[in-house]
């Protein structure tokens, strides 16, 4: 996460607390590969919501796919729930990753056109 956005006070709160992601409703996954852990996403719980969330691959993992192996487990894990839809936030910036969350069913919900040089100008969605 380091590599696009600077961390926050807030997510250095949610992540040396990750228990309370479990206790709210959501999950933690994590992808081993060879027995290192090589990619980590959340689902957690807002306002109601699944959001995905810290979802990251190791540097030297780049580009084998592990993003979008992360998103097919947490799309099952919510299926399997009957959760009605998983959302995420994301940079307009970032089109790599857009393009991944669109070939995986997201639709775009919102972009916050004045909100350019923000973490998060604009929010995807998946209907389950």
């Amino acid at each position: 996460m380091e590599r696009t956005f600077k961390v926050e006070n807030d997510d250095i709160l949610q992540l040396e607390n990750p228990q309370n992601i479990i206790n709210d409703g959501g999950e933690i996954f994590f992808l081993m590969h060879k027995d290192v852990v090589t990619g980590t996403v959340a689902l957690v719980v807002e306002n109601g919501e699944y959001e995905a969330t810290w979802m990251a691959v190791a540097n030297n993992y780049l580009g084998l796919g592990f993003t979008h192996a992360l998103l097919v487990v947490i799309t099952n894990w919510a299926r399997i729930r009957g959760l009605p839809g998983i959302t995420v936030l994301t940079s307009t910036t970032l089109g790599s990753a857009v393009s991944l969350y669109q070939t995986h069913g997201f639709q775009v919900t919102y972009i916050d056109e004045n909100c350019r040089d923000a973490r998060y100008d604009m929010s995807l969605r998946l209907c389950l």
